[in-house]
């Protein structure tokens, strides 16, 4: 049995919301996770971003897992050439994304890409 170490980094992407938890009483936030296996396995898990700022000091995952619903080709891109991953997986992919853009596609066509979808399983 493996063991994972899961951090959380949060996003920002709900802050806009804020005031409106605040006067309900109920937290609200958006998190990445960069989860490693004690084999050095990684993957970074992305949802609800509209930017990466707030996972500078990650420098490499094997997986990038990441949303493309509020985030362009072109960022994935960039976010990816720095962090390197082994493979990328898009998800979180909304009616009008779906099939996924080919602007998607050709933006990441150095990576190896999948589409996830219900019940997609990787190993870390």
């Amino acid at each position: 049995e493996e063991d994972l170490r899961i951090e959380a980094f949060e996003s920002g992407h709900l802050a806009r919301y804020k005031d409106f938890s605040d006067r309900a009483g109920t937290g609200c936030g958006s998190f990445s996770f960069f989860i490693s296996g004690n084999d050095g396995g990684s993957a970074l898990y992305t949802s609800d971003v509209e930017s990466l700022d707030h996972l500078a000091g990650i420098d490499f995952a094997d997986a990038l897992i990441t949303e493309i619903t509020h985030t362009d080709a072109g960022m994935i891109r960039d976010f990816a050439e720095r962090l390197k991953p082994g493979r990328i997986i898009l998800t979180h992919i909304p009616p009008e994304r779906d099939p996924v853009p080919k602007e998607f596609l050709d933006a990441l066509s150095s990576f190896q890409v999948d589409v996830a979808f219900d019940g997609y399983r990787i190993q870390i």
